[in-house]
């Protein structure tokens, strides 16, 4: 068990709830949601990440693949145009830390499934908060808080896994009854509430 874990793994279910209701209910997500999830995360998880082989260079690693996801977040909100000091520097930072991660196999299949999943949001095969939700819940949740491992090895495989197949059950189940309300199709539409879901049961994996 790693009690301080769950101080994160609180924080990203507050968020992801919270998140689900916004983009059931508007279709929107303003990126200010996941600040705190990010930010609690990120300081958490890095603690994790240096105390597990109490080796820099898997903190610096980790800190890259942190500042390669806000880089992508970055540039897809500013149509991939540089600008500002404060946005070259974090750019900078991720191209210099995030070849770290190479020398950790976790920190590359993170980093990995990181620019795999914005690359789906950008072919329009996922929305902009099933993205973040995702790459975020990469960073704040390095290790399950009860076993200190997750299934499939890291949680966002596990999570995108169980909720495919949530969204896959539904929608088998929606097409055998036809029975289900509108109302309900309708609230499981955004993909971001199978994520949630999934979160809560890989949790506890």
């Amino acid at each position: 068990m790693i009690p301080y874990l769950w101080i994160p793994a609180i924080t990203t279910a507050i968020t992801l709830i919270y998140a689900s209701y916004l983009d059931v209910k508007t279709r929107f997500v303003p990126f200010v949601t996941w600040i705190p999830m990010v930010v609690i995360g990120t300081v958490f998880s890095s603690f994790y990440w240096y105390s597990l082989e109490n080796n820099p260079l898997t903190l610096i690693g980790f800190l890259g693949v942190v500042a390669t996801i806000l880089a992508l977040r970055y540039l897809d909100a500013h149509q991939f145009k540089l600008q500002g000091l404060g946005a070259a520097t974090v750019i900078a930072v991720a191209v210099i830390l995030a070849p770290v991660a190479y020398f950790n196999v976790s920190l590359l299949a993170m980093l990995v499934f990181c620019i795999l999943v914005f690359i789906f949001g950008k072919l329009g095969l996922m929305g902009g908060a099933d993205v973040w939700a995702l790459c975020f819940i990469t960073i704040a949740i390095p290790a399950s808080p009860i076993t200190g491992t997750f299934l499939l090895g890291l949680l966002p495989y596990l999570v995108i896994s169980l909720a495919l197949g949530i969204g896959i059950a539904f929608m088998i189940a929606t097409w055998i009854t036809g029975t289900i309300k509108k109302s309900l199709v309708d609230f499981m539409y955004p993909f971001i509430v199978p994520i949630t879901i999934a979160f809560f049961i890989a949790m506890f994996l």
